[in-house]
């Protein structure tokens, strides 16, 4: 990094306007969970902090309401847990002296 004549940082939507990708990301995963939002109530949300967003968007669902928020970190542990344990057990079908001949 030494080397490096000027280093270049992107303020979110200065050099790029993401909020288009934003509000595909978003209308995406709520077309994946089954729920009807409409693409321009999402690009009216975007800046909010994901939990507000949610809550302009799901009629009757509160981000602090315990059974959401229950539901959302088992949710996300399970994603998780499965994101890691696929790469370990394939990697544990590897022999490490096999692995170090590749090399």
């Amino acid at each position: 990094m030494a080397d490096a004549p000027a280093v270049l940082f992107d303020v979110d939507g200065t050099l790029v306007d993401s909020n288009y990708l934003h509000v595909y990301a978003w209308t995406r995963a709520f077309h994946e969970a089954g729920i009807a939002a409409e693409s321009w109530r999402i690009h009216r949300s975007i800046g909010m902090d994901g939990g507000r967003l949610i809550e302009s968007l799901l009629y009757n669902v509160s981000p602090r309401d315990p059974a959401v928020f229950t539901a959302t970190a088992v949710a996300l542990f399970g994603v998780a847990t499965f994101a890691c344990w696929l790469p370990a057990r394939r990697a544990a079908r590897v022999s490490p002296v096999e692995a170090l001949r590749a090399d």
